[in-house]
Parts: structure tokens; C-alpha cells; sequence
């Protein structure tokens, strides 16, 4: 009644107009203009939603977390209530689920006063998909696993559900559709993504399995051997299929900026666990693999790197890191007229990388710094200055003074096309080499929209590293005394390789290859080397340019093909040599089978098991050499067959092994993966597959995984 009123006096306008009058009023926000889209199902698909609990997901480009929003069975819609952008639209109910549909800003025209279009989209029947979270060292039930299903085409629309009691969370999914799951749990490392396949057999269960990783406890002390809290630890674990992990953050990343498009050997420190009031800690989950650890203290110098092998074992010892008396010393940044300059200070730790500090120096003159490590690495940075790293020993009470060079034109323009003279845009350019990449780290740009970058604060002479998706990955050879340098990018050449089993012709998968592609030009040469993973038998490097190259291939077990070739000249396959696998069995002088027997085949090492097998894979005629502390050495060819084959040893020790050994009152043994030495008051305890290569009045020799650790008497 009062809109009507007032209605009247209004100047004529239209509805809209009105409305976003209101929009700009001081109104309560409940009349407020809100635009937006609403969903609804198609008529065909609609009776499917009835009595559904049904959620709709719609994420914009650049959105994170996306936008959620029930759907309403009295209006049979779901509505977002904010502008509608282009972007993905996906609903999923107890049984019923649509598929990923693009949303289009032009397709969504308003169709009320409020300007909410509809859009439609279609639910199909679900099947419901069981999965189960087991624990993978003893294969109980996790409860609690936060298992997240999504289109495995748009990973950012997804359903969440957490694990029962029983370790099973219920999905429903359309047959035929794919889908990545996704775990992760308390105390439990997380798990790689897993594809899943929506299938007609209901109810049919998909397990997956979750590792507990290690656990690693122990004690940080102060430079005084006495308990300190609030320490923090700092992991890093070279896993064994050489990645690794660390748990300052999950990609390392450099310091503080620095250098961020550098290869820069610096990852920047975040804390991840702290001791307790008694200096204890213990860190878990951790990956198995090589483990380094240390520890820093706001009022200490950081601990040296502790390093264990944890690649199979699940038992690591107590540890003790112990902090650094801390350093004192004044810093000053002047130029070379001596005057002060403020400029940004990172002061990392030489020994472990971590960040002790990052600080301003204040324009009136020097810093002073209390809790500096023994050895460090200063790094400068200041307006109209090049920037400065340097590595400096730091003496307590010392005075450091790091002077800065005037900024000279140390710059050069490069223009980047292809072979039709078309400018390149967002071309990566840095400095092939690591070390120049160190010392001059802000040399380094992308094109823009006309092709040009501009590298400032590079070295007098440099190769440079030119990457764009579409083009050859190049290198130019560059010297400052020209203003400007233009180069051109071909599409190159695809080279495709089969990798194949020189007996029967089949594919070899499993291949590390290096392809090394030598540049040269004014007298030097720069390699820039790639690494390629062949899982499906065939190498295939896209855009290579028109230079030498060298491939290195190493298939499992280690067979190793070089091969030099010139692009008018790719090799069409490379043949590896024929491999067997037979399953062996190292048996004593009696007949009796012998536990964690070494094997030598090559450059691996390997053991037999708790009963004195294994299964080798090797080239037919390669010499095994078998040897077991108790029971000597022998050697023998690996030849082709189908039952299993033999490896007997003679039953005595190597040749006096024995009679030193007794001479010496050792060994005593614990069982028959480990031996106690008893030398000179101390003890040294031996691995399960060590041996005993040689005693002699001196010493004893013992090999472990191909090194040889000697003991003196």
C-alpha cells in the first residue's frame, strides 16, 4: 500500500530502473537487488530429485572454495545469489548426480525483475559406491578419513564425505563416468589421487589404503646440554624414487623472493613442529626414504643436519640435536664510498639453509645481530644497487661490513619471434647456468605483448635459456656490449622413440632417459639436458631444435644405451638387452637354506630373504657373486630356465676369515641377520646382509650395501 502511494509522485521510469534505485538506497538488505542464476532439473530428469537431499556446486574462474547451495523442493530449484560469471555448475544427491556443465555469462540473460535466470541441467540415477579406508600395515578400518570425489575432468567440483567407524564412506556415482578420489586423515601420510570408474555392480567395494609413515622422537638441547622448548624441527626426505619431501612446505620454494625463478640450492624455513617444556618432539607422519633433521631456536644457533636411512626400516632410534652457541655481530651495508645504504638483509644459515633472518638496515649505519650461526649467507638487496650474496665465517663480537655496487647498465633488450616474424609473448628467459643464476639472480624476464624482455643486473657474458610451450627450447650465447639481441623460435622437430626388447621386439617400459642438446656459438658451448620418463615404451620430445644430440636410456634392471644422432637422423627405436627373471634360491654345503645371503649382479646388491630366495631379472650369462659371513663365497652365470635356480655356497669362510675372527674373540652372534663386535672397548653392530670380507691382525672388513667399513683392532 505505501508503494502505491508513492508510486504516483515518482518521474516515470521502468521497472529496472526502480529497482536499482532501491539497490542504492539505504534500504534494509532484504529488498536489496541481488543478481543471480538459479538451476533447475530438465523435466524428463525432475522426478528423480524427489525426496533427495541434493547439494549444487558453482565455481567461477579463480574461485576457491566454490560456491554451495541446496536444492529448494518447493520452488524444484537451487539459486546463487551473486553475479553470474561463466563458470561450472555440477549437483549430486544421495543417488542421483549430474554431470559438469559450463555455465556461459552470454547464456544467462535475466528473466524477472530480480535478474535471476534459470538454467537447466539433467540428473541421472546414481549407483552408490562403496569405499574402504584401510590401514596398510595391518589392514584395520581408518574412521575419520575425509575422502573428496570429483569429475576427473574439473577437479575443483567435488563431494565430500568422511569415513565411519568401520573405516566406509558411501559415494554415488553414474555408471561409466570418471572419477579421482582423494584421502587424506590424521596421522596418515596423504595419499596419491586414485581414478575410479563408476560401475553397474552396486555396492561393489573400493578399498584404499593409507600409510601411517614413520615416526621419529627424540630431544633438542641447548649449546649447554640442557632440555630447551619451543624448538622447531625442519625435515627434509630424499624418497626413494629420488623426489623429495619436506615438511617446511609441501614444494619447497626459495627465500623470501629471492631469486624466485632461480634454481637457487636455498628453500626458505617454515616451522612445523615445536619440543615440549622437557625439549622432546616427535614427528610423524613421515615418509620412508633418507631422512635429514634439524633444529633452531630463537635464542640459539641452529643445530647441524642429522642424517638417517630410513628406506626400509619402520624402527628409527631416539635422536638428540643439539643447538649452536649463538654468534654475536654487527652489520653494516655501505657503497663504496663508505656511506650507509638500508637495504633488505637475509641472512640464511650456510650449513642447513635456514632463514635465520630477514630484516631492514636502518639508514644511520650498522645492525646489530645476536644469535648468528658460525658460517652464513648474506644476501643484499637495495634500490640503484646490485644485489649481493656472499658467504661469510662470523666470529663472535665481529663486525661484517657487505658494500654494494652502483647499479651499471648491466641490461640488455631482447626481441623474441618465430620464423614468420611474429612477436612472442610470456617467453621465459633466465641463465642457463646455476652458478651465474646464484650470483646474479635478478637476470631474468618475460616478453611482453610486443616480444621484448629486458634483462637487468646480468653477468658481461651468459648463455641464455629461452622457453616458450610452442617452440624450441633454445640457448643463445649473449654479451652486453650490443643494446638489443633478437632471436627466432622454430616449432622444431617431434622425436619419437620405441624402446624395445632386442629378443622379442616387445616395448620396454620403465626407461629414464637424458637428452642432452649442445648449442654452440662464438667459440663456447652450453648442453641443455631433459629428463623423460618412458612408462609406455616410446620416448617423445616435442619441439627439439635442429642441434647435436645425445640420448642416455637406463631401463630396470640397469641396462644403459647411449646414442649421439643429429635430427635429420633420429634413431627409430632403441633395442635394450634381453632380460629373464628366475626365481634362485642360495642353499649351504647341506642342502639347507640361507637367509639374507648378498648377491652381486653388476652394480646392484641385492639379498636373499627369511627363506634364501629371491626372484633375480637379469641378462642371460651375467656373473653372480653370492657370499654369506657363515657359509664363504661363490660365483656363477645366470642362465635362462624354468625352475629354480641354485646358488650353492661351500660352507666355510673366506680363506683364514674364520680362524682371525676366533683369534679375536668375535664374532658373537645374535641370530643370523646380526653380529656384535667386541673391539677395543667398543662395540659395532652389523646389518642384516653385511659380510665379513677380510680379517686380518690389523683390521676387519665388513661390506655394507657395496661400501666397506673398516675396523681396527
Amino acid at each position: 500500500m505505501f508503494i502505491l502511494l508513492i508510486l504516483p509522485l515518482l518521474a516515470p521510469i521502468s521497472i529496472m530502473q526502480f529497482v536499482q534505485q532501491l539497490e542504492a538506497t539505504s534500504l534494509p538488505a532484504l529488498i536489496r537487488w541481488h543478481p543471480g542464476v538459479c538451476f533447475r532439473p530438465t523435466e524428463q530428469t525432475a522426478a528423480l530429485s524427489k525426496d533427495q537431499e541434493i547439494t549444487c556446486v558453482l565455481a567461477h574462474a579463480g574461485q576457491y572454495p566454490p560456491s554451495r547451495s541446496q536444492f529448494n523442493h518447493i520452488q524444484n530449484q537451487c539459486c546463487f545469489f551473486e553475479p553470474a560469471e561463466n563458470g561450472i555448475f555440477w549437483a549430486i544427491g544421495e543417488s542421483v548426480m549430474s554431470q559438469v556443465i559450463p555455465v556461459s555469462k552470454e547464456n544467462l540473460e535475466a528473466t524477472n525483475v530480480f535478474g535471476c535466470s534459470h538454467e537447466e541441467f539433467e540428473l541421472h540415477a546414481a549407483e552408490l559406491q562403496d569405499i574402504l579406508a584401510l590401514d596398510t600395515t595391518n589392514d584395520e578400518p581408518i574412521p575419520d578419513v575425509r575422502i573428496t570425489l570429483s569429475d576427473d575432468s574439473v577437479h575443483l567440483i567435488s563431494y565430500t564425505k568422511v569415513t565411519d567407524d568401520d573405516g566406509y564412506a558411501v559415494f554415488p556415482v553414474i555408471p561409466g563416468e570418471n572419477y579421482v578420489i582423494t584421502m587424506r586423515a590424521d596421522g596418515y601420510l596423504p595419499a596419491a589421487p586414485q581414478k575410479i570408474t563408476g560401475t553397474a555392480d552396486t555396492r561393489q567395494e573400493y578399498v584404499v589404503e593409507l600409510d601411517p609413515g614413520l615416526s621419529l622422537s627424540g630431544t633438542v638441547l641447548s649449546p649447554q646440554s640442557a632440555p630447551i622448548n619451543n624448538a622447531h624441527l625442519h625435515v627434509e626426505i630424499e624418497r626413494p624414487d629420488g623426489s623429495l619431501w619436506s615438511s617446511d612446505i609441501d614444494q619447497p620454494r626459495n627465500i623470501s623472493g629471492i631469486a624466485r625463478h632461480s634454481q637457487d640450492e636455498w628453500s626458505s624455513s617454515r616451522s612445523s613442529w615445536s619440543t615440549s617444556e622437557n625439549g622432546r618432539f616427535r614427528v610423524t607422519p613421515l615418509p620412508p626414504g633418507k631422512i635429514r633433521i634439524f633444529a633452531e631456536h630463537s635464542s640459539y644457533a641452529p643445530s647441524a643436519w642429522l642424517s638417517l636411512d630410513a628406506v626400509n626400516t619402520r624402527d628409527l632410534p631416539e635422536v638428540t640435536l643439539t643447538t649452536k652457541p649463538p654468534k654475536h655481530a654487527w652489520i653494516r651495508v655501505e657503497s663504496q664510498e663508505h656511506v650507509a645504504i638500508s637495504a633488505d638483509l637475509t641472512i640464511l644459515d650456510a650449513e642447513t639453509g635456514y632463514e635465520v633472518s630477514s630484516i631492514k638496515t636502518p639508514k644511520t649505519g650498522s645492525l646489530e645481530l645476536k644469535t648468528l650461526p658460525e658460517k652464513v649467507v648474506f644476501f643484499a638487496f637495495s634500490d640503484s644497487y646490485a644485489p649481493l650474496r656472499v658467504e661469510r665465517s662470523i666470529q663472535d663480537h665481529d663486525e661484517i661490513i657487505l658494500t654494494l655496487d652502483q647499479a651499471v647498465s648491466d641490461s640488455i633488450t631482447i626481441s623474441l619471434f618465430n620464423r614468420d616474424n611474429v612477436p612472442l609473448q610470456n617467453a621465459t628467459l633466465s641463465l642457463a647456468s646455476s652458478e651465474q643464476q646464484k650470483s646474479h639472480p635478478l637476470c631474468l624476464a618475460k616478453t611482453d605483448s610486443q616480444g621484448k624482455a629486458t634483462l637487468e643486473f646480468c653477468p658481461k657474458s651468459f648463455w641464455i635459456d629461452v622457453f616458450h610451450p610452442d617452440y624450441t627450447h633454445h640457448r643463445q650465447f649473449i654479451t652486453l656490449d650490443k643494446p638489443a639481441a633478437e632471436i627466432y623460435l622454430s616449432t622444431g622437430q617431434d622425436i619419437q622413440i620405441a624402446m624395445i626388447d632386442e629378443q622379442t621386439g616387445e616395448p620396454v617400459s620403465d626407461v629414464t632417459c637424458t637428452l642432452n642438446s649442445t648449442f654452440t656459438e662464438s667459440g663456447s658451448s652450453s648442453v641443455l639436458s631433459e629428463t623423460i620418463q618412458v612408462t609406455d615404451g616410446h620416448l617423445v620430445a616435442r619441439h627439439q631444435a635442429d642441434v647435436p644430440h645425445k640420448i642416455q636410456c637406463t631401463a630396470s634392471p640397469q641396462r644403459t644405451i647411449t646414442q649421439e644422432f643429429q635430427l635429420s637422423e633420429v634413431p627409430e627405436s632403441l633395442k635394450f638387452p634381453h632380460v629373464i627373471t628366475r626365481s634362485c634360491v642360495v642353499l649351504d654345503a647341506f642342502g639347507a637354506a640361507i637367509p639374507y645371503a648378498r648377491i652381486d649382479m653388476g652394480n646392484q646388491q641385492l639379498e636373499t630373504d627369511e627363506t634364501g630366495r629371491i626372484h633375480l631379472t637379469a641378462i642371460p650369462n651375467t656373473t653372480l657373486h653370492v657370499y654369506h659371513w657363515q657359509h664363504g663365497h661363490t660365483q656363477m652365470h645366470f642362465s635362462e630356465g624354468t625352475s629354480e635356480l641354485e646358488l650353492r655356497l661351500p660352507d666355510t669362510p673366506m680363506p683364514g676369515l674364520a680362524d682371525c675372527l676366533t683369534a679375536h674373540q668375535m664374532p658373537h652372534i645374535q641370530d643370523s641377520a646380526a653380529i656384535q663386535l667386541d673391539s677395543s672397548n667398543k662395540k659395532y653392530g652389523t646389518q642384516r646382509g653385511d659380510y665379513a670380507e677380510s680379517c686380518t691382525d690389523s683390521q676387519l672388513v665388513i661390506v655394507r650395501d657395496g661400501n666397506r667399513i673398516r675396523i681396527r683392532w
